[in-house]
């Protein structure tokens, strides 16, 4: 050959007839991935080299208690699944997010409930636990949240957490049945509560029907029953104070007569 080297430009005299070959080569571009944290998954296919041009579609595979949240580096995106255009050497991170369970029980069973009950949660969330009392107990405390002594509470998920909620039983004091009568006027009968405290009883009309709703120590309706012959209702006390079973008669077609049965629990 009548010429050679590797630059792109060559200079040729013509003092005779040349020949003169070009030889090319592909370009071959780098595909790095990397992984964080770097327990957290892994990236199909691994790091390899490809021609110019060439698409490689990448798929990230979360490990156990991890999921995919989004590439980096020179892509981006939070699908699974991801196509590269080798135009240059490349380097993608595939960031995944730790899981954590949460699991809840109540102490005794029967004593009340958690919401939510489970779940899995990114690491760093904070979950908010609402524990709700049965008839005949109230909320005592926590074991293993934020903040044991408060109810709604919260926990943070920096590891799998086991949850207790405890309730206290309480004891039931019947009152004395409460007969009246009514002709369209409102009856107002007080009923003294202590914050978790619970009332439960039934309403019950001779005649015709009646309305009948429970009012907190603020006046705000907490219970209605609605316009009704027979009721029966149970109430826990947010706070303390005089609560009112409020029961009225709209009709003024006669005299009416009703029942009122309640037992308090604390």
């Amino acid at each position: 050959m009548d010429a050679s080297g590797a630059s792109a430009n060559v200079v040729i005299t013509m003092d005779a007839d040349k020949t003169v070959k070009a030889v090319f080569s592909k370009v071959i571009y780098t595909l790095e991935s990397r992984l964080s944290p770097g327990g957290g998954g892994s990236v199909d296919p691994p790091d390899d080299n490809y021609e110019a041009g060439a698409n490689v579609t990448l798929t990230a595979i979360p490990a156990t208690a991890y999921r995919f949240d989004h590439w980096g580096g020179d892509a981006s995106g939070a699908s699974t699944t991801l196509n590269v255009v080798m135009n240059g050497n490349k380097t993608i991170t595939a960031y995944f997010t730790r899981l954590y369970n949460l699991s809840t029980s109540s102490n005794p069973t029967d004593g009340g409930s958690v919401s939510p009950t489970r779940g899995t949660y990114d690491t760093g969330t904070v979950v908010a636990l609402t524990a709700t009392a049965a008839l005949g107990y109230t909320f005592k405390n926590w074991n293993g949240t934020d903040s044991n002594g408060v109810n709604p509470t919260t926990v943070t998920m920096s590891s799998d957490k086991s949850v207790t909620v405890y309730f206290t039983k309480l004891t039931a004091h019947p009152q004395e049945p409460i007969d009246g009568e009514l002709y369209g006027q409102i009856v107002s009968i007080p009923i003294q509560l202590n914050a978790g405290q619970w009332v439960q009883g039934e309403i019950i009309a001779n005649t015709y029907d009646i309305g009948a709703q429970i009012q907190d120590p603020n006046g705000n309706v907490v219970k209605e029953l609605g316009r009704i012959r027979q009721a029966t209702f149970s109430l826990q006390a947010q706070t303390s104070g005089t609560y009112k079973f409020v029961i009225y008669e709209n009709y003024g077609i006669g005299h009416n007569f009703y029942t009122l049965k309640y037992t308090i629990y604390s």
